[in-house]
């Protein structure tokens, strides 16, 4: 019966698939600017009704393959909700009719995706019902997904399998933290979902290029450009924040075990943005590359999102234990995942992680339609080109700072979880600095006044002052043993830490430079006050160069810490962040250092014959400044 049932349902569903396609195809395809006509309507109706019964056909026979669920009364006794009673009937009912409801939204999801991207014609009647259909079938999707799968919760084994094994001596599936592989080939699910997730990436923002400069494929070698430098990016960064504890006395080869896990969105979305950028840049001369970066960059977050799930089937990014009684409105299968105990146990029944994958996820979702609708169409009049790419590090760095301090310990990255705090707070600063380096690139080219460069060296200079008091060096034994934290001024003020005191001493500088070239550039004097802010530049790199170089253990021994073998000293917060805004106080130099160069280059350079392989239309996209928004 389950195996009719099956073949039934997989025909249904192959030849829904069919029919939707087609008649999506042929109304994409044709000039009509209203809704469907009725040959593409029989074609749409029919694939949603094959699609839907198909699915839930698909979930009947899987509830008829396995006879033995109807006999299961309660929950198992190693799961979050031991003992508790399981009412077949109800579950089989809401499996049925839930799961037809997730595949009809999720087919109208997907219908009007592809229409709102291809359809080139339409009246606004049409087209406002395509909005309506695309963005109210996500929440439906969503819910019904959540209360289809929910029946399965009791008749699942945890943890989930993470992947699976090809060839080899073991082949078959996997669970998290399972590492008898063999010689086989093994499949994590959190590969899929970070290639599926660059992916997405790329059809949306392989649409807009199309749409701005008339072909498809431009992005084709950035992506993989910019992929394989992501990759790279998230090893190092998990390695570098993570070296004490899992790499100072293991085999160097770990360091490269990228299959065993370890890689930290962090450093892989900021090496994959400058990767890409680089090989635009050099693959893509005709592109606006600020155009393209706000196009392309925030939907990074839609990756993000789609690789946190991975990380579900991982047992990893998990926060703080917690009663489950708060979280009863998710899926019973996701919470008893989340009563795992970092994959290799079970946590106390009614305890759970709080599910910080989940919540990340959400949140990357909703800041990508802030950055394309606040950032990109609501503040349009303020907004420069460029700066939706700088919010995007802005948005990130604000939902991990929150995030981080609730994190469970045995996922902390470094041995206080000062390195994942500090790197959030960088994305904060890397994305205000892009949009201050945008604003006065772009006041300098309007031939306005130069008093804010001076005035925003000052600002971070100044502010950079107080950060010492923050605790600015931990000194830790082993691998997770914090034996004492101390505040900046204990350090730069030590007989011992002259580098530090020399770092204190340039910010100082700076800061007093600073002043001067401001007053100086207020009384129009300004060829003498940009050489004070020259000046002011020079000290603050120097001095972030010895805040994160200088420092050691020498002011530590100085305060009275004994045995100093075996005792390693990390930066913290207050060095670190200092560190940080006087790198920013920079940028004002650097866009004044740009653009001198780039009038320089464009004075002296050769005029060259215009080529005529782009079209008029293309030259012409070129310049345009307006950024399409969903």
């Amino acid at each position: 019966m389950d195996i009719c049932c099956l073949v039934f349902a997989l025909l249904l569903l192959v030849g829904g698939v069919i029919s939707y396609g087609f008649g999506l195809y042929r109304y994409a395809h044709t000039k009509e600017t209203t809704f469907p006509k009725k040959k593409e309507m029989i074609f749409l109706l029919a694939g949603l009704i094959g699609i839907s019964v198909g699915f839930l056909l698909c979930n009947l026979a899987l509830f008829l393959a396995n006879p033995d669920w109807a006999k299961i009364e309660n929950w198992k006794e190693n799961t979050v909700f031991a003992g508790e009673s399981v009412n077949y009937a109800l579950n089989l009912s809401l499996a049925l009719l839930f799961s037809f409801v997730f595949a009809l939204s999720f087919a109208l999801l997907w219908g009007n995706f592809y229409l709102h991207f291809k359809k080139e014609e339409w009246e606004d009647k049409s087209k406002r019902l395509n909005s309506w259909l695309l963005y109210g079938s996500i929440p439906l999707a969503v819910l019904s997904f959540l209360l289809f799968t929910n029946s399965y919760g009791p008749y699942m084994d945890y943890p989930l399998i993470s992947g699976f094994v090809l060839g080899g001596d073991n082949p078959g599936f996997v669970t998290a933290h399972t590492h008898s592989y063999g010689n086989g080939v093994h499949v994590a699910f959190y590969g899929i979902f970070i290639v599926f997730g660059v992916f997405v990436c790329y059809w949306i923002s392989d649409h807009y290029f199309y749409k701005k400069y008339g072909r498809h494929g431009m992005l084709d070698l950035i992506a993989i450009i910019g992929f394989l430098c992501g990759i790279i990016g998230a090893r190092v960064w998990y390695v570098v924040g993570n070296y004490e504890r899992e790499f100072a006395n293991a085999d160097w080869t770990q360091m490269f075990a990228i299959w065993d896990g370890g890689l930290t969105i962090l450093g892989g979305a900021a090496f994959g943005i400058v990767g890409g950028v680089i090989a635009a840049r050099l693959l893509q001369p005709k592109v606006d590359i600020r155009w393209g970066i706000d196009i392309i960059v925030p939907t990074i977050l839609l990756a993000q999102a789609i690789g946190r799930i991975g990380n579900f089937f991982n047992c990893e990014v998990y926060g703080q234990v917690v009663s489950v009684d708060g979280w009863r409105f998710l899926p019973s299968w996701l919470l008893a995942q989340m009563g795992q105990n970092n994959g290799s146990g079970f946590l106390s029944p009614g305890e759970i992680h709080v599910p910080l994958f989940l919540i990340e996820a959400i949140l990357s979702i909703v800041g990508f339609f802030f950055l394309y609708v606040v950032v990109g169409k609501l503040l349009l009049k303020w907004r420069r080109r460029g700066d939706v790419a700088g919010a995007y590090f802005i948005w990130y760095g604000i939902v991990r700072s929150i995030m981080e301090p609730l994190r469970d310990t045995a996922f902390n990255m470094g041995t206080d979880n000062a390195w994942s705090v500090i790197n959030s707070l960088a994305y904060i600063l890397i994305g205000l600095g892009i949009i201050l380096c945008f604003h006065l690139y772009d006041h300098q080219k309007e031939k306005k006044s130069l008093l804010p460069f001076p005035f925003i060296s000052l600002l971070f200079a100044f502010i950079s002052l107080f950060l010492p008091f923050a605790t600015s060096l931990t000194a830790t034994k082993g691998s997770n043993e914090i034996l004492a934290n101390y505040m900046g001024y204990q350090i730069i003020f030590s007989s011992r830490a002259p580098g530090d005191l020399a770092a204190w001493i340039f910010a100082l500088l700076t800061l007093i430079f600073s002043v001067i070239s401001l007053i100086l550039v207020g009384k129009k004097k300004e060829k003498i006050g940009i050489y004070f802010l020259y000046g002011s530049s020079v000290c603050a790199l120097l001095s972030a160069l010895l805040l994160f170089t200088a420092t050691g253990n020498g002011g530590i021994s100085a305060i009275g810490t004994e045995d100093m073998s075996k005792v390693n000293f990390n930066l913290s917060y207050g060095f670190a962040i200092m560190a940080l805004l006087l790198a920013i106080s920079f940028l004002p130099t650097g866009v004044l250092l740009w653009n001198t160069g780039e009038h320089f280059y464009h004075q002296h350079k050769k005029k060259k014959p215009v080529s005529h392989s782009i079209k008029k239309s293309e030259e012409e996209s070129i310049h345009d400044e307006e950024t399409p928004h969903l």
